[in-house]
This record gives structure tokens, sequence and C-alpha cells, in this order.
């Protein structure tokens, strides 16, 4: 079950829909010149599916267009088409790279922006959720993404509406991996820290941060990392860390992103220890 903080939601359930509509339009304006500048229009689908996925909030708009870009921008990822970074993008030198590079960094950023968004359904954070996670783990083949999982996150706790779908999504699909979980502990670490240091500087105002039409107040985001924190699992349940780390030891990747490997590797433990040395094999 997911716990979540009983105290009711001060300052954003009192935004008009206006101001919402307001910042939905604002938005919608501000969509990258990677969208706009597609060269030879070769991605006039893409192009058209990643504006439906900025400025629509229809669930039935938003929900395929989702789908249909994770699978594009996966597979682009998967076959090199589409590397994670301008720089990269640039080095190569193609003109269709660097729109390509421009279009995914625009396709997370759309991600992250519907995560914690009041007017979103949870029914499309979630999958957004996924989605993020798909890209944190594919964008280097091998490595979880922790920036980008802890970007995720800071738009979940500090947008004006954490949901507890999709708090469950997160706890029950991805915190009983080890490494998720500790980059869960750091990232809420650094959004602490971070918040702490706002809420001083605003004190020394005099006045607390009350939050905007897509931002939480002080106290919203409080209260969000504490329904995170809450839900963390204490356990780590069927989990082997030692085979987990030897995993990572092995193949220099990330556990989570080798679910495949488990009976693998967890054989080859079983085995290296009958046939090491008595008093030399692993604790």
């Amino acid at each position: 079950m997911v716990t979540k903080s009983a105290r009711t939601r001060s300052g954003n359930t009192k935004r008009s829909k206006t101001t919402e509509d307001e910042s939905a339009a604002r938005q919608c304006d501000g969509a990258t010149d990677a969208i706009v500048n597609d060269p030879g229009q070769t991605f006039s689908k893409e192009v058209q599916l990643l504006t439906t996925l900025e400025c629509s909030d229809d669930e039935t708009a938003l929900l395929p267009a989702l789908s249909s870009l994770e699978d594009f921008f996966i597979n682009k990822l998967q076959s090199g088409e589409v590397v994670p970074t301008l720089k990269a993008a640039e080095a190569q030198g193609s003109a269709n790279g660097k729109w390509l590079a421009e279009t995914y960094l625009s396709f997370r950023e759309t991600l992250k922006g519907l995560i914690g968004r009041r007017n979103v359904a949870s029914t499309v954070q979630c999958p957004a959720l996924n989605a993020l996670m798909e890209c944190a783990r594919t964008e280097q083949p091998g490595t979880f993404s922790n920036e980008l999982y802890g970007e995720m996150l800071q738009c979940a706790v500090t947008g004006d509406k954490l949901s507890s779908e999709l708090v469950g999504v997160l706890v029950g699909r991805y915190l009983p991996f080890a490494d998720v979980r500790y980059h869960t502990w750091s990232a809420i670490a650094r959004i602490a820290e971070h918040q702490a240091k706002q809420h001083k500087h605003t004190q020394m105002k005099g006045k607390a941060y009350e939050g905007t039409a897509t931002e939480a107040s002080d106290e919203d985001i409080v209260r969000n990392l504490y329904d995170m924190m809450a839900n963390i699992p204490l356990k780590f349940g069927d989990i082997d860390l030692e085979m987990c780390a030897d995993a990572e030891e092995r193949s220099g990747e990330s556990a989570w992103c080798l679910p495949e490997k488990d009976a693998e590797v967890a054989a080859e433990v079983a085995s290296d220890e009958d046939e090491a040395p008595a008093g030399k094999r692993k604790r």
C-alpha cells in the first residue's frame, strides 16, 4: 500500500484553471526549434506526435503519442542513431543526427513536464515515468543514467501533483533494484538540501514560497519528499546484493540493466565458490 500524507495540500489546490491553461499555452508557444527545423521533413510523423505530447491535455491523444515516441527514440538510441548529448551529435557532423539529438532532449523534457502536473492524469504520468526509466537505462548501454533519474524525481516532488499512483509504480516496479534505490536516496538528499537553502533564502525575505501554477509550495515539496521516503521499502526482499555487485563487477553494467543475466551470474558465483580453495571463498 502506498502511504500518502493525510494533510491537505495548500496553495496549489486553489489555483484557477485559467492559470493552468495560460501555462500550457506558454509551453506550446515555447516548442523547441528542433520540432520546426526537421531537416528534409524526414520525420514529419514524429514532429506531429511531439507537438501533441507538448500541447495536448487529452489522454486519448497523449498516450498513443507517448508510446510511439518512446518506441521511436529507444530504437534510435539502441541503434546509435540518437546520442543523448548535443556535443556528441555535433561531433558526428550530421544534420539529421543533430536534429534527432535535439528532438530527443525535447522529448525528455516534455516527459518530465508531464510528471507532477496537476492537469495531467496519473494514467499519463505513469507511462511517462516508465518511458523516462527506459531512456535512463538505454542512453548509455549497460549504464543507468542516475542524472536523468534524479531530474525526473525532482520534477515529481517539485511539481504541483505527486500522485499516489506514480509513487506506487516507482516503488513496485523500480525500487526493488538496489542501484535504483541508492540513486533514489541520493536524489532525495540533494533535493532536500536545495529546498532547505531555498527556504532559508525566502525566509530572509519574510515570506515562504507559495508555488505557481506548475510548481509546488515549500510545504507541498516537504510533504512530497516525505511521501517518497515513507514508501521506500526498508528491505531488499529477494535481491541478492552480492550477486548484484558481482554482476556489475564482471560486466561494468548496472544490475538493473541485466535482469536476463541474474540466473547466469548466480550460477557463476556458486561455481566460483565451489572451486575456490578453502579460506578464499567469498562471503
